[in-house]
């Protein structure tokens, strides 16, 4: 996976970071890394997002719509079904369209 992505350009800076001797001997530490960050970002971006940030976002949606003096629900319950579900799918639409995931 190669990328512009701003986690993987600050992953390879902290590569550079731990091991600066390149090419002098940690080639092989310093490209792990990098493949590793690579995958994890592939991995979270393809996860569906959690409760917490369904309630997350559906609040913040809530106060942007009614002020900020609306106080967060603390459970998903009193959003109901169909926003949840519609939350959920925006989120999951943009993990995957920041991820490059399918």
């Amino acid at each position: 996976m190669t990328t512009a992505d701003p986690f993987i350009t600050a992953a390879r800076e902290e590569a550079e970071t731990r091991w600066p001797e390149w090419p002098l001997g940690h080639a092989p530490e310093r490209l792990a890394f990098v493949a590793a960050a690579e995958w994890a970002w592939s991995y979270l971006a393809a996860q569906e997002p959690t409760n917490a940030e369904v309630l997350a976002a559906l609040n913040a949606d809530c106060a942007l719509r009614f002020g900020p003096s609306n106080r967060p629900a603390d459970s998903l319950e009193p959003y109901g079904d169909e926003h949840v579900q519609i939350m959920r799918a925006a989120l999951s639409a943009a993990r995957r369209a920041r991820g490059g995931t399918k």
